[in-house]
Parts: C-alpha cells; sequence; structure tokens
C-alpha cells in the first residue's frame, strides 16, 4: 500500500492547453508557459540562484505580475534539485498571495501550480503549506472556478499530494464541505480522465483509516458516487477509439477509486446489508462493476467475521 501511494507525490500529467494573454507588463504571461518546450534546461545552480534574486525582489516589490512570475518559476524549475531554495517564508508569501488575490484565476491557477510543487519538498514546506490553508485555498479555488478544468485539474494535484502525506490535511478534507466540493466537482467532470484520477487519489487518501471521514463519505452517499465513477472509468476504456496510452489513464481512474471504496469498507463502517441495499447496477451490464462488488462484499464479510 505505500508503494501505491507514492503514485500521488507525481503529477498527474500534462493539464489541457488554454490560450492566455500576455500580461499587462509586457511580460510572458506565467500561465501559459510550457517547461517542455518554453524554457531552456537549466543547471541547478542557475535555477538556484535566480530563484534567491526573484524573491529578494518579491521582498521588496509584490505586484501582481511579480508574483505570478513567481509562481510560474516556482512551478517550472523546482521539480528537479533547486527545492531547497524554497524558504518557509516563500512558501509561505505564495499560498499568502493566493489568499489576497483571490478574484484572479490566473493567479489562482499559477499559485495552485506552485503549490503542488511545494508539497512534493517534503514534510517540513508541507506543513507549511498546509499551516497556510492550502487545502482550503485549492477547494475555495474549485468552487469558485468550477467549469475551469485546468483549474480544477491543479487543485486536485494539491489535494491530492497534501491529503497522502500530511496528517492535518486529510483531518481539514474530512469536513462535510469539503468532502461535498470533491464529490461535486468530480461529477462535474466525468470525461475528463485527469480530473477523475486527482479525485480518486484524495478521496483515498482521505478515508484511509480514518473512520470519522468515511462516516462522512457515506452520510454524503458517497459509496455510490465512488462506484459511478468506478463504471464511468470502465464504460470510458471501452470507448470507440480509445487509444493505448486513454484506456491506460482510465485504468489509473479504475484502480484508485476502487482503492477507496475497499479503504471504506475496512473502516468496518459498511455491513453486508448497507452493501446489499447499494445500487451497482445491473448484473452483467458492466463486467468491471460485477468484480468489483463482490470484491467488497468479500472484503466486508472477511471484516466482519473478525
Amino acid at each position: 500500500l505505500k508503494l501505491q501511494f507514492l503514485y500521488l507525490i507525481g503529477r498527474f500529467g500534462a493539464p489541457p492547453e488554454m490560450d492566455r494573454p500576455v500580461s499587462r507588463s509586457g511580460r510572458i504571461d506565467p500561465k501559459v508557459i510550457d517547461p517542455a518546450t518554453d524554457l531552456p534546461k537549466k543547471a541547478t545552480e542557475d535555477v538556484n540562484a535566480e530563484l534567491r534574486a526573484l524573491f529578494n525582489r518579491l521582498s521588496v516589490f509584490s505586484d501582481d505580475d511579480l508574483v505570478l512570475e513567481a509562481m510560474a518559476y516556482v512551478e517550472t524549475y523546482t521539480a528537479d534539485a533547486a527545492v531547497h531554495e524554497i524558504t518557509e517564508a516563500t512558501a509561505a508569501f505564495l499560498a499568502e498571495s493566493m489568499a489576497t488575490r483571490g478574484t484572479m484565476v490566473g493567479m489562482q491557477r499559477a499559485g495552485l501550480s506552485a503549490l503542488a510543487n511545494i508539497a512534493t519538498a517534503g514534510d517540513r514546506l508541507q506543513d507549511v503549506v498546509v499551516r497556510k490553508q492550502a487545502v482550503g485555498l485549492a477547494l475555495a479555488a474549485m468552487d469558485t472556478y468550477p467549469n475551469d478544468v485546468d483549474l480544477v485539474y491543479k487543485a486536485f494535484d494539491v489535494l491530492a499530494t497534501l491529503v497522502a502525506n500530511n496528517a492535518q490535511a486529510r483531518e481539514e478534507v474530512s469536513n462535510p464541505i469539503c468532502l461535498r466540493t470533491i464529490f461535486a466537482t468530480s461529477q462535474r467532470h466525468r470525461g475528463n480522465v485527469d480530473i477523475q484520477f486527482g479525485a480518486a487519489c484524495t478521496l483515498a487518501g482521505a478515508v484511509m483509516n480514518a473512520p470519522a471521514t468515511v462516516k462522512t463519505v457515506l452520510v454524503l452517499d458517497g459509496l455510490k458516487q465512488l462506484i459511478d465513477g468506478f463504471r464511468n472509468a470502465a464504460r470510458a476504456m471501452k470507448a470507440t477509439g480509445a487509444t493505448p496510452a486513454v484506456i491506460e489513464d482510465w485504468q489509473r481512474v479504475m484502480e484508485w477509486t476502487q482503492l477507496a471504496l475497499r479503504n471504506i469498507v475496512r473502516s468496518a463502517l459498511v455491513t453486508p446489508e448497507l452493501l446489499d441495499q447499494t445500487d451497482f447496477g445491473k448484473f452483467g451490464e458492466c463486467v468491471p462493476v460485477d468484480e468489483l462488488k463482490m470484491q467488497l462484499k468479500f472484503d466486508v464479510k472477511r471484516i466482519a467475521a473478525k
């Protein structure tokens, strides 16, 4: 299980492209930067020096364009060895910038990308961004801009990474309002494999060894919603024209959704009677769902026998 959760630390894959303008200062808006094509590879020492210079400027000037530039730089280059150059103060500043400039969707996108990278930098910086309400910022951005696919993708990137690695983040996500937002956003984007994967990873981490969270998920009819998500992924795999890469992506969604469901069942809060009352659809209509139902029934009986 530990090895499975290491998948969460990586990125979910390239988000959809979006049209984005040049900023008012004439700089390229950070949200259009494609690290694979638009920015050259840099030596670690060069990245470290540029990070220090950029953050020194931020300590004096903090206009919107400069903050966006800093967020884009963090997103682009800190996936490498330069993460250690981000201080706790800088991580806190970037999180606070999202909170104080919340009406700018571009700031939210760039900030979420930066926070996602910072969240992979180890316990120290994870604790900083969680204390600065990274979970709440991601959920608020998702709730405010629910149709922005790029932003929702980035928000789930933050949530999945933090929930997998930080106990305080898991506790915050257990709030009914937070879980309701996660389920509603996932349903809104049923056809987007990256968002479905992010939601499945977030929920699998949130309910792991967390009976209180499981209880809330059950109250919100989360069991059925996860089963519906599993069925949706199974059907997407069989869709006409699905490429091997697309099939593999949906397979990952199914695996993490199944993990979330099995984590719920392992809490011992799901009885055989509750599972019998849950709608899995008509038998034979979707073979993977039939197999999932048998697996969950076996898990429930095994736990009840203990």
